[in-house]
Formats: structure tokens, sequence, C-alpha cells
């Protein structure tokens, strides 16, 4: 189902954006897989990072000229019509397995409905600067459903987060028992080779040819080396540096070693009794 929802969405920008009516261009786009809601719930959803702009057929940078990149109508029919044949096809060749009470008369009935529904898709307005929102999706990506800040309680009885209300804004409290929690959280852990990031036309794995082209007519900046930091150099940068520091005695925390990914961390040796 995740390998469908991407494909529907990057089908549907590459389609309607390549359409003299609304771009008539190649863009860029960055897509990334959330499936938690506010409240840990599942909510399975992509989110798109398109670039204002794109290249030509003749290799010409086309900007977008509106605010909004496609009209929200537009897009919403496309999307779910893709998403629907997806769905057909999967089951055509067997790639998805029906719930046993769920016959062929069903299934028509139950796509025809959905056909019938009104989509949610969601496009935003242009940002002026990238930087923030690259951050915004960075920290989804690599932080995981819920951060630490959010705990309130945890104890013998359960856990305690806070999240926002969609509905009226406020932020509430949400108890649950541990079993509940862990299983909220477990139930985001991505399948073993699932890539929940990918990137598409001008940021895809050929692109660089055709990022040049746009950056020599957008100016003469050229692509900067992608840089890996440090826990310590992230943590000052971000203005968190009391995190490297002990909770209890308040001194700086020094690294004693780094354990490489699928590495088994040893046992402590048993103490002798004297």
């Amino acid at each position: 189902m995740a390998e469908i929802l991407f494909r529907s969405a990057r089908d549907t920008l590459f389609e309607l954006l390549a359409d003299e009516r609304h771009l008539g261009a190649q863009v860029g786009v960055v897509m990334a897989l959330h499936t938690w809601g506010r409240t840990l719930s599942f909510h399975p959803h992509v989110h798109c990072l398109v670039t204002g702009g794109g290249l030509t057929s003749s290799g010409k940078w086309q900007p977008v000229t509106s605010g909004y990149l496609l009209p929200v109508r537009v897009v919403r029919v496309i999307f779910r019509g893709k998403f629907l044949d997806g769905i057909k096809k999967a089951l055509d060749h067997n790639r998805l397995k029906l719930p046993e009470a769920m016959n062929d008369q069903r299934l028509k009935n139950w796509l025809n409905q959905l056909r019938r529904k009104k989509w949610n898709v969601c496009i935003r307005e242009r940002y002026s600067r990238g930087t923030g929102v690259v951050l915004y999706l960075a920290r989804y990506v690599r932080g995981g459903p819920v951060s630490n800040g959010r705990l309130q309680c945890v104890d013998e009885t359960g856990v305690t987060f806070r999240y926002r209300d969609h509905g009226d804004g406020k932020v509430k409290a949400m108890p649950l028992t541990a079993e509940e929690f862990i299983g909220r959280v477990l139930r985001h852990v991505p399948q073993k080779a699932m890539v929940v990031l990918r990137h598409y036309g001008l940021y895809g794995r050929c692109g660089k040819t055709l990022r040049a082209q746009c950056r020599s007519q957008l100016g003469p900046q050229e692509e900067p080396s992608p840089t890996v930091m440090s826990v310590e150099q992230y943590l000052e940068k971000i203005g968190r540096g009391e995190r490297l520091s002990c909770a209890v005695c308040g001194e700086r925390l020094i690294c004693v070693e780094r354990f490489g990914r699928g590495r088994p961390v040893a046992p402590e040796p048993e103490s002798k009794a004297a």
C-alpha cells in the first residue's frame, strides 16, 4: 500500500506539472512517508516538497507564477483515480490480500463508494525559503512518531504525552497504558527494506546534470556537498547544548565508544566476589 501511495502521488504531480496549462516543466520532488497522527493513530500519508519551477523540454527554467502549485480540485480527482487504479492492479496481480469476508461484489461496491468520496489533498502556499521546510520534514523522518519532549508522565500506570488537537488547536494530554503506548509506537516502525524518503525528477538519482542547468540560469552558485554533523555540533547549533551534560551531576558527557550498525553490545563482566 505504501508503494501505491508513493506512485500515485508521484504520477499525479508529474502528469499535471508537465501539462502546459499548469507549468509545462519537469520539477524536483522529495516525498516522505508518515504513518502517524498526533495521537499516534494510524494515519498513512506522504508529504511532498516540490520545487517552485522546473525545466522545460527545451532546457529553460520555468518558474511557478502563482502562489499555489496546482489547483486542489484537479489534484484530488486525479490522485484518487490513480490510487484506486493502483489497488485494482495490485489485486489483479495478487499483490494484495483481501479479508476473507470480502467477496468480489463487496470489493466492487467498496471501490465505487471510494470513487464518490471527496479525498483529502492539501496544497500549501509557496514558501519564500525552503530551508525551514526541509528541517521540518527531516525532524519527522528521523525523529519518529513521538519525541521525548512530548512525554509528560511515565510510571507504573502507563504513559501520558502531549498533542495538539486538530479540532480546537489546544494542547491536550493523551493517557495510555504501557501496552497501548508501545503498540501505537511499534505500528509505525517501517517494514524491512522500505524506503520512506524518496527523490524524483530534478532531485532524482540522475538529476545532477539537470540541477546544474537550473543553477546556470538561476545563479552562479554551485551545488553544495553534503556535510555530516556530529551530535555535539547539531545540539549546539539548535541551542540545546544542555543535552550534552549529565542530568544528574551536570558534568559534560564523554563519548566512550561508538557501536556500528548490527554490532552486538558486549555484556559487562561479572564482578568477582571478594
